[in-house]
């Protein structure tokens, strides 16, 4: 791909949700010409396809539901899971997030110890767990 006139590279597994074109598109759908988004909306062309195999790949979500991955913003979605259902899904972990925060004052949150708590809640039953 060319990007400000340097080149580099977008490593993403085949089923990976990218911005080609301003559309949701598989990464295996990406082809020489498409447009995607890099870092500030600048226009990212594609200049070359390459498939190989590679291990170690991540995954990550954000809040957002984007990333920026080797200078491209690409979704943090797959085809695995229509991206609304993923959104959904996630939707509990966000909530999660926005009500205790990132962090504590006596340090970072015991997100185990909040997930036994909640679900203990749902499962109507006393839990252990002490933040």
């Amino acid at each position: 791909r060319a990007h400000d006139n340097t080149t580099g590279t977008l490593r993403a597994s085949p089923g990976h949700l990218v911005y080609a074109n301003t559309v949701l598109t598989e990464a295996a759908r990406v082809q020489r010409g498409d447009i995607l988004r890099g870092p500030s909306d600048a226009l990212v062309v594609v200049d070359t396809v390459v498939f190989r195999t590679e291990i170690g790949l991540v995954n990550p979500h954000t809040l957002a539901g984007t990333i920026v991955i080797d200078d491209v913003t690409v979704s943090c979605y797959t085809a695995a899971v229509d991206p609304t259902v993923a959104s959904l899904l996630l939707l509990p972990w966000r909530l999660l997030y926005h009500v205790l925060g990132a962090a504590s004052a006596e340090g970072p949150i015991n997100i185990a110890a909040h997930v036994e708590l909640i679900t203990g809640l749902f499962a109507g039953r006393q839990t252990g767990a002490s933040f």
